[in-house]
C-alpha cells in the first residue's frame, strides 16, 4: 500500500504523546502472524514534530512488531543540521523508550529551534541569538513518562550576542520528563572562560548560575573588533539567570580592577545588570580614576 498524502496530527498521539507533521508513506506492508499484527512502512516526512520537539524533514523506515513499534534508522534535519537516530517504543503496562542520537556536525541555532517548542523560554535564544557548531551523541532508556537520558555534546565558535565564547565539552541530562540538567560546563574564547551550570525546567523555572572570567573588555565592547572600539582591560562577572518559562530574568555583577580606552587607564569599574527576556538595564560606578 502507499499513502501519498499523510498528516500524521490526524492520528493525535501515541501513548500521549502527540505527533505532526505532512508527507507521505511510499511503502506499507501489513501481515498476520497468528494473533499478532506486523506493519513494515517507510514515511518521508516535513514539518515534524514529536513530543514537542520540532525534528523538521524526516525519512526514516517504520516497524510494529511483537508490541514494540520502532523507526530503526531515522534520518532527520532541522535547518542546516542532520541527525540520525534509531528508537524503539515497546508497548505494555507504561510505554517505554530505547534509543540513541548522533549528531555529527551541526548548528547550535537549529537545536535551539529543535527545542522551541518546549518552552518558549527559548524564543530568548533564537534568532541568531545564540549560534555556533556542535556535535552531540544522546542515549535514553528510560519510561516516556520519566524521561531520563544523557546528552555528551562538543561546542565550537558558541556565540551569545555576537561575543565569542569559545568552545568546550558539555554534559547535559535529562532529568525525570521534567527539565534537562546541565552539568558544570566551560567554554573557552575571545570573551574569556565562561563557567555555567543548572536546571532547565520545561515547565519553570530556570536555575542556572555563569561566571566570566579573565574577561576582555575589547570582546565585550566590541565582538570581534569589527569596530575598532580602543577598549582594553580585563573584567569578571557572575550572573544568576531564573524566571519562568515566559520570561527569562538575569541578574549580573561585573567588575573590572581597570578599563583603558586608547591605552589610558580609566580606573575600576563595576556595574549591575538586570536583564528581563532582551531588555537590559545597568547601573553602578562607571570609573574610578
Amino acid at each position: 500500500a502507499v499513502a501519498n498524502a499523510l498528516d500524521l496530527s490526524d492520528f493525535g498521539a501515541i501513548a500521549g504523546l502527540p505527533f505532526s507533521g505532512v508527507g507521505t508513506a511510499p511503502r506499507v506492508q501489513v501481515a498476520v502472524k497468528g494473533n499478532q499484527v506486523e506493519v513494515e512502512a517507510a514515511l518521508s516526512m516535513r514539518d515534524m514534530k514529536f513530543a514537542h520537539y520540532s525534528l523538521g524533514v524526516v525519512q526514516t523506515p517504520v516497524r510494529y512488531s511483537g508490541q514494540t513499534l520502532s523507526f530503526p534508522a531515522l534520518a532527520a534535519q532541522k535547518g542546516q543540521t542532520q541527525s540520525f537516530c534509531a528508537v524503539a517504543l515497546p508497548f505494555g503496562d507504561e510505554l517505554h523508550v530505547t534509543g540513541g542520537a548522533q549528531l555529527p556536525d551541526g548548528r547550535v541555532e537549529d537545536v535551539v529551534d529543535l527545542l522551541a517548542d518546549l518552552s518558549s523560554t527559548m524564543e530568548n535564544l533564537q534568532d541568531g541569538v545564540l549560534t555556533g557548531r556542535l556535535g552531540a551523541v544522546l542515549t535514553v532508556d528510560c519510561p516516556v513518562s520519566r524521561l531520563e537520558g544523557t546528552i555528551a555534546a562538543n561546542l565550537r565558535d558558541v556565540r551569545y550576542l555576537e561575543r565569542h565564547l569559545g568552545g568546550g565539552g558539555v554534559i547535559a541530562r535529562f532529568e525525570n520528563g521534567e527539565g534537562i540538567r546541565v552539568e558544570p560546563t566551560q567554554l573557552t574564547g575571545a570573551l574569556g572562560q565562561t563557567s555555567v551550570d543548572g536546571m532547565w525546567k520545561f515547565a519553570g523555572p530556570l536555575d542556572f548560575r555563569a561566571r566570566v572570567d579573565d574577561g576582555s573588555m575589547a570582546e565585550l565592547f566590541d565582538p570581534g573588533g569589527v569596530s575598532k572600539t580602543p577598549v582594553g582591560g580585563t573584567f569578571t562577572a557572575n550572573a544568576i539567570i531564573g524566571g519562568t518559562t515566559d520570561l527569562m530574568l538575569v541578574d549580573a555583577l561585573m567588575h573590572s580592577g581597570g578599563v583603558e580606552w586608547k591605552a589610558h587607564d580609566l580606573g575600576e569599574l563595576q556595574l549591575t545588570a538586570h536583564v528581563e527576556g532582551r531588555a537590559l538595564e545597568a547601573s553602578g560606578q562607571l570609573f574610578n580614576g
